[in-house]
């Protein structure tokens, strides 16, 4: 059994016309094409809608899209299956999706992660490879693609349904595997709530863990025998060039179900398996993040050194003023000491107490929630 997953695959408009010819070998070298040929099992996160619709939901981020037509690349790479439970999976609407599902049907691939409804969308893909029974299970955090009780979309993370769900899935299956499309983007490693979720994964009896969205290679642990792996990197997503987005690993697994890892980076638009020293690189990178993984203390000063940064950032948006081209050109020329300075001046401490325990206690956010989406459908 040899079973290839990889994770975010998006035609751009560097390569978008390259998947709808067909031209997968423009854009994947031969090494990384003989991978797949010689697996059994294919599967993509595919992070986006193939629609042809130009009708974008309101939502934060941009709006994603390829041409029903690039589903020629993810043929001719021998793709199975894709998740579909990701955060750009809705920016056409549910029509976006349904279209994207008949481009799937159509041409023979299987998909898992979406629904027209929760229930729908918590479904497992079950597939039976050499003679294993493997469960794939994927979710996704909050974002604007949420499926509700009677509304199209991505099966959400919740902390009882979710366990619940792969407790399930683990007792009409060999393997379980989950597909977790969160973490913080261009992070190497896990929040501290992150580690938790997929450690109790693990305790609901999956047998491994891999945690796609983040833009780049992360870092994995052993829990339990099992492999968590918190950021794959993107496979094809031809957006940024950059330390983050300029590499990334599919992950390969076994008959015994041993899980390899197999790095790639990206040359000249390539997607390339890397080798000698650039392999040698990201491999001891990759273990050492992994050192660091282990030490409780230093993964959350991590964490609490990424957020005391990006904090101005949200701030800004929640405060409104980071629409204002003259804040953004004050910021960027001070080095963004600008906006430090703003934010402090703009909120009191108990502005910010006010704030945190509108976030932190449950029942205050549930009302934000609930209220900034009524506020958003009179506007």
């Amino acid at each position: 059994m040899s079973i290839i997953i990889g994770a975010d695959c998006v035609p751009t408009g560097n390569n978008e016309d390259k998947f709808i010819s067909g031209k997968i070998d423009e854009i994947l070298s031969s090494n990384v094409v003989e991978v797949l040929q010689k697996a059994d099992f294919r599967l993509v996160n595919l992070e986006m809608p193939l629609t042809g619709l130009n009708n974008k939901i309101s939502k934060c981020g941009p709006a994603l899209k390829a041409s029903p037509l690039a589903i020629n690349g993810y043929l001719n790479m021998r793709i199975n299956a894709v998740t579909l439970a990701n955060n750009h999976i809705m920016d056409y609407g549910s029509d976006g999706i349904r279209e994207t599902i008949d481009v799937l049907n159509a041409n023979g691939i299987e998909y898992l992660g979406v629904g027209s409804c929760k229930k729908d969308a918590r479904k497992p893909l079950y597939k039976v490879i050499n003679g294993k029974t493997i469960c794939f299970y994927a979710c996704v955090e909050h974002e604007f693609s949420s499926a509700g009780e009677n509304k199209w979309g991505a099966n959400t993370f919740d902390g009882y349904d979710t366990y619940s769900d792969i407790y399930s899935a683990c007792k009409d299956s060999d393997y379980t595997i989950v597909l977790y499309h969160g973490g913080k983007e261009e992070y190497r490693f896990p929040s501290p709530e992150l580690q938790t979720r997929c450690k109790n994964m693990i305790d609901c009896g999956a047998d491994l863990i891999l945690c796609q969205h983040s833009h780049c290679i992360g870092c994995y642990e052993i829990y339990k025998n099992k492999k968590i792996v918190y950021g794959q990197g993107n496979f094809i997503f031809d957006l940024c060039d950059d330390e983050y987005w300029n590499s990334g690993m599919l992950v390969q697994i076994n008959d015994d179900f041993t899980v390899d890892l197999l790095p790639f980076i990206k040359k000249n638009n390539m997607i390339t398996l890397a080798e000698g020293e650039e392999k040698t690189e990201l491999l001891a990178l990759l273990d050492n993040r992994n050192q660091l993984l282990a030490e409780t203390s230093e993964i959350s000063k991590q964490f609490i050194k990424l957020s005391s940064e990006q904090i101005y950032s949200y701030m800004y948006k929640i405060s409104g003023v980071d629409r204002s081209l003259m804040f953004r050109i004050l910021n960027k020329v001070s080095g963004y000491r600008f906006g430090r300075f703003y934010i402090k001046k703009r909120y009191s401490k108990q502005d910010m107490l006010n704030l945190l325990n509108y976030i932190e206690c449950e029942s205050h956010r549930e009302i934000v929630i609930t209220g900034l989406k009524s506020l958003i459908e009179e506007a």
